[in-house]
């Protein structure tokens, strides 16, 4: 459950940096 959770949280970092950048 934990690894769960970190691995959504990653990706949902690298959403916001995905639009951050363009």
């Amino acid at each position: 459950m934990r690894c769960l959770q970190h691995t959504i949280h990653l990706s949902d970092s690298l959403m916001l940096l995905m639009i951050v950048s363009f």
